[in-house]
């Protein structure tokens, strides 16, 4: 693993940032969070140096493409940096070391990084990088595992949304569809990664749609007050027929009305709390 070490033996000196080009390997293109890094550097200075290489006529930076804007925002003319002189896999590994430390990267530019060292720029295995890195080699491939998934569920996972941890089990189901609708209800619903895996498991033969409505407990209790709307509109009609057989019996009829408003009641406070767990099944995409 390239450690600090490994700095040490870069030389560290004032560069003008107008010789400081960003690098070819940038490893993220977002500038969140730059207005309080600028704040923070205004207050305490630039707590951590540059990191650059020789290039011709200029330097490439290595890493730091965030406090270097915010440098330049600040119309800083220079700024301390450790210069080392190293080929294109070393700068990429320092630069992606780097960002892993200091937690910069979300999980799909985690993702993305390891895939180009591994596959486009073919510098080494997974079990290389790993080494290389200081990460396990179960750590990596779980990364490059949420590659697999619809661009939909990236996007839930770099928003926060969905833990990759969760996001990983959606690829047991084949179907990117299925992925889709599964991770965005999880999303919206906060299922832990064992509610998803009954979920899943739930499926075998079956399609999500059906496998979701039988692990919904809002399911049953929809259908029981609907069974319970039949039942006092039932007793309704029943009522209506006894208060017509009392037309010459006041006191029974008034009975009757009394009870029937009751259960006239009844019936809209059923509809109301039908209607609101309707709402939430199609939330759930039961419905």
């Amino acid at each position: 693993m390239i450690g600090s070490s490994y700095l040490k033996e870069g030389v560290t000196e004032l560069i003008e940032l107008r010789l400081i080009k960003k690098s070819k390997f940038n490893l993220r293109d977002d500038l969140y969070g730059i207005e309080e890094l600028v704040e923070s550097i205004k207050i305490h200075g630039l707590l951590q140096p540059l990191i650059v290489r020789p290039a011709e006529g200029y330097f490439e930076l290595i890493a730091g493409s965030r406090r270097l804007e915010a440098l330049r925002r600040l119309r800083w003319r220079k700024a301390p940096c450790i210069i080392l002189d190293v080929d294109d896999k070393t700068a990429y590994e320092i630069a992606l070391i780097e960002n892993l430390q200091r937690e910069t990267l979300d999980p799909i530019e985690e993702a993305i990084a390891f895939k180009k060292y591994v596959d486009e720029y073919g510098w080494g295995s997974v079990t290389e990088l790993a080494r290389r890195i200081g990460k396990s080699q179960e750590y990596v491939s779980q990364r490059l595992r949420l590659l697999k998934l619809p661009d939909e569920i990236k996007d839930l996972i770099r928003q926060k949304r969905l833990a990759p941890s969760a996001a990983r089990e959606l690829l047991q189901l084949p179907k990117n569809e299925d992925r889709i609708t599964l991770g965005r209800l999880a999303a919206e619903r906060r299922y832990s990664v064992r509610k998803i895996k009954e979920i899943i498991e739930d499926m075998k033969d079956s399609d999500l749609h059906e496998s979701l409505t039988l692990k919904s407990p809002l399911k049953d209790r929809y259908k029981i007050v609907e069974r319970a709307i039949v039942v006092i509109r039932t007793a309704m009609i029943k009522i209506d027929s006894l208060i017509e057989e009392s037309s010459k019996d006041d006191e029974m009829r008034e009975l009757l009305f009394s009870k029937r408003f009751a259960l006239h009641n009844m019936l809209d406070s059923l509809i109301k709390y039908k209607m609101r767990i309707e709402k939430e099944l199609r939330r759930e995409g039961v419905l």
